[in-house]
Order: C-alpha cells, then sequence, then structure tokens
C-alpha cells in the first residue's frame, strides 16, 4: 500500500503521542519481511514495532503490538545496516520536515545525536542516516552508498539539503488521499500460505518385499483343504498329520473323536489366521496402489516467496581485495603472531587470506574498532588479552581505559554479503579487561606497512 501524505501525517502523530506519554522508545531489535523493515521499540510498558515501507508498493509508516512473523523474515544488506547503526537508538520524536513523504526519526544513540531519514518517491525508497559525534559528523546517504565524514555546522544538514538533489514537493494533503495504510491488513496475509504439490515418489522397497512375503504365507494355508477333509476320515491309529508349521501330533489323545475334535479346533484357529492375512494383503495393496509423494504435504508462505524490494542503494562493485596490496598492520607478542585490521578491506583480507579456522579474532564490544587476528598454538591469558585489546584500541583511534572485547574462533566467523568488513559471530566470549599503556614495549616487533 503506498501511504497518503495524509495518512502519514495521522501516523506520524499518534507515534509522537505515544512517546510523549510512554517516553523515549528504545530500539532493541530491527526485522525484514520483504516490503518492510521492522524496528522492535520498547516503551515504558509496552513494546511496539514500527513499519517502514521497503519501496514498491509497500510505503509509508506504520506500528503496531504485532510482532513480524518469522516465516516472512528475510536478511539482506539494508537489514545489516540497519541494525549495525540504528540498534540502541532512542527514539525521541518523528517529524515530516518538508510537504513530502519524507519521514525523519530523531534521536540519541549513547552520548550521540542521531537521525534516519526514510523518503519514498515514485516506487523507490532513498534513506539516509547521520550521527553527529565529538570529532564531527557521519552521514550515509543510500542512493550514494557510501559514508563520509565532515566537520560541517549539523545545522547545515537538514533533511532539504541533504535529499535536495532527489527533487522534494511541496504535495498537498489531498493527493491520493484513500492511501491508508494498515500494517495489520499485511500481517493477516502472511498468515496464507497455499499447498505445493510434491512430485511422484517410489513407494519403499520394504513394502514391496512385506507384500511378497505374505503372499508367500497365504498360499502356505493351501495344506488347510488337506487337513479339514481329515476330520471325515478314521484317526483311531493316526499319531500325526500335517506338515512343516502346518503339522499335528495327537500324542496323549485318545480314540477317534478326540484326535478330530482336536484336528477341528487347530484347523478352525488356522482359518481365521489365513483370513486375517488376506485382509492385511488387501489393506498394503491398497496403499501401494496409490502415487507416493516424496514427504509430507509442504506449504509456501504466500508472502516469503515474493520478491524482496530494496532502497535505491549506490552499488559499486567492490574491487577483489589482494593481500599482497593491502595495508595492515602485524606483529608479535610472546608466541603469538598478530595481524590487525584499521578498515575494512584490511580486515576482509586477513579473514580470507591469511587467518586459519582456529586462530582467535578479538574485536571491541560496543565500538566502532578494527579486528585482531592472532595465530598460537594456546590461547592468550588475560593480561595477555589486556595487551592484546589495548593494541587494537590504539590503532583503531579509541580512548578507553575498561575495554569491553568480544572474542571467538575465525571458524566461527561469517561475512555479510555486500558489506565490506561487517561479520556475522557466534559462540563468542566477552571479557572486560584494563588497558596497558605499555603495551608497545611489550611487543618484540612490529610491521606496518599502512
Amino acid at each position: 500500500m503506498t501511504q497518503s501524505l495524509l495518512n502519514l501525517e495521522e501516523k506520524v502523530s499518534s507515534l509522537n503521542d505515544l512517546i510523549e506519554e510512554r517516553g523515549d522508545g528504545l530500539v532493541q531489535q530491527v526485522y525484514s519481511s520483504p516490503h518492510y523493515l521492522v524496528l522492535q521499540t520498547r516503551f515504558r510498558g509496552e513494546t511496539k514495532y514500527v513499519y517502514l515501507g521497503r519501496g514498491g508498493r509497500d510505503q509509508g509508516m506504520d506500528f503496531s503490538h504485532l510482532k513480524i512473523p518469522s516465516e516472512i523474515r528475510i536478511q539482506d544488506k539494508f537489514l545489516q545496516y540497519a541494525r549495525k547503526n540504528w540498534r540502541g537508538m532512542r527514539i525521541k520524536k518523528v517529524s515530516l520536515p518538508q510537504k513530502d513523504r519524507l519521514l525523519e526519526i530523531a534521536g540519541t544513540i549513547g552520548r550521540n545525536k542521531q537521525f534516519i531519514w526514510f523518503f519514498w518517491k515514485g516506487r523507490d525508497l532513498y534513506f539516509a542516516d547521520m550521527v553527529i559525534e565529538e570529532s564531527g559528523i557521519r552521514l550515509f546517504q543510500s542512493w550514494l552508498g557510501k559514508s563520509k565524514h565532515t566537520h560541517d555546522v549539523a545545522s547545515n544538514l537538514k533533511a532539504e539539503v541533504i535529499f535536495g538533489e532527489l527533487g522534494l514537493r511541496e504535495l498537498e494533503e489531498g493527493v491520493n488521499r484513500k492511501g491508508s495504510l494498515n500494517i495489520e491488513d499485511y500481517l493477516n496475509k502472511s498468515k496464507l500460505s497455499e499447498k505445493i504439490n510434491s512430485p511422484p515418489g517410489k513407494h519403499p522397497k520394504g513394502l514391496l518385499k512385506k507384500n511378497s512375503k505374505m503372499k508367500e504365507d497365504l498360499n502356505k494355508f493351501q495344506i488347510l483343504k488337506y487337513l479339514e477333509a481329515q476330520t471325515d476320515k478314521d484317526l483311531e491309529n493316526v499319531n500325526s498329520i500335517g506338515e512343516g508349521r502346518y503339522s499335528i501330533s495327537f500324542k496323549g489323545l485318545e480314540g477317534h473323536y478326540k484326535k478330530r475334535e482336536y484336528l477341528y479346533d487347530k484347523v478352525k484357529a488356522w482359518k481365521n489366521s489365513q483370513k486375517n492375512l488376506e485382509r492385511r494383503i488387501k489393506l498394503l495393496e491398497e496403499s501401494l496402489s496409490v502415487a507416493p509423494s516424496n514427504s509430507k504435504p509442504k506449504f509456501k508462505n504466500l508472502i516469503a516467496n515474493q520478491k524482496t524490494i530494496s532502497p535505491v542503494w549506490g552499488n559499486k562493485s567492490q574491487p577483489k581485495v589482494s593481500f599482497n596490496k593491502t595495508k595492515f598492520v602485524s606483529f608479535v607478542y610472546n608466541d603469538f603472531h598478530c595481524y590487525v585490521g584499521r578498515r575494512a578491506t584490511e580486515s576482509d583480507a586477513i579473514r580470507k587470506e591469511i587467518a586459519k579456522k582456529e586462530d582467535l579474532w578479538i574485536h571491541l564490544d560496543g565500538y566502532k574498532s578494527g579486528h585482531l587476528f592472532i595465530k598460537g598454538s594456546r590461547d592468550p591469558s588475560i593480561d595477555e588479552l589486556s595487551v592484546l585489546a589495548s593494541a587494537l584500541v590504539d590503532y583503531s583511534g579509541l580512548s578507553i581505559a575498561d575495554i569491553p572485547i568480544l572474542f571467538t574462533q575465525v571458524k566461527n566467523l561469517k561475512g555479510v554479503k555486500g558489506i565490506p568488513g561487517m561479520v556475522n559471530y557466534k559462540k563468542e566470549k566477552q571479557l572486560l579487561v584494563l588497558y596497558d599503556s605499555e603495551w608497545r614495549q611489550k611487543i618484540t616487533s612490529i610491521e606496518d606497512n599502512g
């Protein structure tokens, strides 16, 4: 649904009323479907989900208490960017700085001010975000596909300046008045599914073999006709009759009538077994006459199967990084060989071409830092981790006394496609170590070709 300016203004007003009543909203997590990016936002006493259209036929903003179903969640570059840069933001206000479908989300992340903009134009989504730090301003514009750092005055970087090159308009409120976005209608569609027809499969060999064996057993019951006929004959001097599993011994029985009664009961019991076997064969053959499926019936979600809509993103192809041409820092400490990736290209090159699966990877938890890769035959001690983390802090241009680190083995890392230097990790450990100002004196050799 393409949301009208009037309906967007109504949603903005409602969300601001919630912020005024409940206080700032903390973005705890970010999800995405093929059509909406979703900010899981915690207000005092309740959680709301802010839905932001990704473009195409789904544009605008709405919020709800309904969580996005796991069946329709997707992962892509847009989601990874949002999780990295917007998770932890405190939303203080939403607004429409222009009479156009340009949404501004203002708040803070840590001690820094942060702004996020969504601009829907035609069938496209353009987005930008800005963080005002002590060292300057970081601005990312999706249509350029890169961040830039500037020392410009923040007031000079208003929405109309940032998006001016895209052609902002002065829309009338009555335009597309029927474009009302109700995210619950979309979520109801997410529950729809259709059956997937499975191709014909083959019957298990065990069933075919079982059917054949049961027919062989049924043929052995032919002897019952012979045994039944013996009940009309004189059994006075007969000690046994039949063969195999259908042989009968008259030991301990005397007289024709006792033997005939005993024979009659045995034949009757075997005939019942014969009928049961015939019934089982019939049921099995009926099931074998139906073409089997390879598995249980499968269903596909109608929304999850649709194309993922991506915002306008400056997607210039990244040149393949050759490690030999990449600048990096390496040093030796005790019996460890260490490599520092100060930038995204350096970290990717080290991870792909130098590091092995069992090597250790260290990153500063909660900070934008370089990546440290450690080669060694043992795990570093806490004191050694303090020295290594201190080196990483300095090479990352940070000043931290208590250093929060997270670390795991390289085999637990997976690069994020389309975002240089970014990795997903698992089985990580967290530790707080102290900064060691004498780390350079404790390292035996440093090679810096940067």
